[in-house]
């Protein structure tokens, strides 16, 4: 006679077959180093259209994609000053923002235009709600200041943001809720809603 199988662990079980499926089925990411073109310190990567992107950082750098990051080309850019945003609306239309100012292209970076601006940079941020509305936000020591067009870019005004430290990002959903993180001695978020 065999001697009756001790169930030990019955509520194991499903433990088990859910950490062999966790395991068996899990897809972790996938990143791939691309080669950059250049050996700048890049500060930020924007991309319009699921093939053609554009970055930018330190010393002027710009460079662009049009296969989907699969590989880049240094862009060619007015001053040597670091950038630390980009925005592009499509892949011809598009600003970038740095310690020498704020710039803008029509063709895709090929050239590019210094944007007049009510107040002097340095600008930590640009970007936009609609092809019509958008911001640019930075400053310097304790000068906060935020920008915003309503004509696609072709002119700028300060907003009144109060005495604040300088803005390092600023996030817009929709043309009236914004976000800020300025940097300083505090680091703190701020809110707009008008």
């Amino acid at each position: 006679i065999d001697p009756p199988r001790s169930n030990v662990f019955p509520s194991m079980k499903p433990i088990f077959i859910f950490l062999f499926l966790s395991v068996a089925l899990a897809v972790p990411a996938q990143w791939t180093q691309r080669a950059s073109g250049t050996t700048q310190s890049l500060q930020a990567v924007q991309f319009p259209d699921s093939t053609t992107g554009f970055a930018v950082g330190y010393y002027g750098t710009v460079i662009r994609s049009v296969d989907a990051g699969l590989s880049w080309t240094v862009l060619s850019f007015p001053n040597t000053g670091d950038l630390r945003s980009v925005y592009f609306h499509d892949a011809l239309h598009g600003f970038v923002t740095g310690d020498s100012g704020l710039y803008r292209t029509g063709d895709g970076g090929g050239s590019w235009s210094t944007v007049a601006t009510p107040v002097s940079g340095p600008w930590r941020c640009v970007t936009f709600t609609t092809p019509l509305v958008g911001f640019c936000a930075g400053g310097d020591f304790a000068a906060g200041v935020l920008l915003r067009t309503d004509d696609g870019g072709a002119t700028w005004a300060a907003v009144d943001v109060g005495q604040v430290n300088p803005f390092s990002k600023v996030f817009f959903p929709n043309a009236e809720v914004g976000y800020a993180l300025f940097y300083g001695y505090e680091w703190s978020v701020l809110k707009t809603t008008d």
